[in-house]
């Protein structure tokens, strides 16, 4: 059974939040030509609701990408990652990958 945590405040943090081999951030990125890139938790998110993700552009403008765009994957209890999505990928130029960072925050 996992560990549940209620505080009755808010959680103060002096420095840097540091989470080794965790799946709270990281760097996706989709292919030149896909319209998808899949990324799988080391370990599910058990909430009933699906983890929040944030997502933010590396180095350049993704606005040639079209709309991009998130989806959890799982089911209540048991959200395994999450798929970042874009309308159009064949039109950046030159054609290199587009990265993204992102930030998943359970609820």
């Amino acid at each position: 059974m996992a560990n549940q945590w209620v505080w009755a405040g808010d959680v103060k943090v002096s420095g840097h939040i540091s989470t080794p081999s965790a799946d709270a951030a990281g760097v996706v990125t989709i292919l030149f030509g896909n319209s998808s890139q899949a990324v799988v938790f080391i370990a599910p998110f058990t909430s009933v609701n699906a983890p929040i993700v944030v997502v933010t552009a590396v180095g350049d403008d993704p606005s040639a990408m079209g709309g991009v765009w998130v989806t959890n994957d799982g089911t209540s209890g048991n959200w395994t990652g999450f798929t970042l999505h874009s309308t159009n990928t064949t039109v950046l130029s030159p054609p290199t990958p587009a990265s993204f960072n992102y930030t998943v925050i359970g609820v």
